[in-house]
């Protein structure tokens, strides 16, 4: 028959304390255990293994030590640059002849007149026609006939696997 603990008592009280000898050797080993783990881990990262030197034979086709070394650019521009470069001086040298740099005085800067009208587009409004786009499906038979009957009405058809 079980014996009936009294409420006021504790469940665990163990008063020799052999419950927390265990709970702390417990504690040790696992500790050990992890240190052992965690420095054979980084003994294994930082460790260079000890690997023998390979005796392969040359091969001509192989990079030596001075290709991979970066060269020195040569100096020999295209056409393109070239002509880039030149415009480029001959601004520098206008640039030194001029007194004043128009944009940096403003009441040197030319007042530019509005932009033409005639040039300008026309702003797009509600009330225009809209632009209608159909979709169509390949996979579903009602899409085909859906496209077949509002054809005349789409100004763009977008296939399904276009999207």
């Amino acid at each position: 028959m079980p014996q009936k603990v009294p409420s006021g008592s504790p469940v665990f009280y163990d008063p020799r304390g052999r419950r927390w000898r265990h709970v702390r050797r417990t504690y040790l080993a696992v500790g050990i255990l992890a240190t052992v783990v965690a420095a054979i881990f980084i003994a294994s990262v930082l460790a260079n293994p000890f690997l023998p030197t390979p005796t392969l034979r040359p091969l001509q086709n192989l990079p030596r030590a001075s290709d991979i070394k970066p060269q020195p650019r040569a100096e020999v521009p295209n056409p393109r640059e070239a002509k880039a470069n030149k415009a480029q001086q001959e601004l520098q040298k206008e640039l030194a002849k001029t007194r004043v740099v128009p944009g940096r005085r403003p009441e040197l800067m030319a007042i530019a007149p509005p932009p033409d009208s005639a040039q300008l587009p026309k702003p797009a409004s509600f009330g225009d026609k809209q632009l209608t786009v159909g979709f169509y499906i390949d996979w579903d038979e009602s899409s085909f006939s859906s496209l077949e009957r509002n054809l005349q009405s789409l100004d763009w058809v977008m296939p399904q696997w276009a999207h």
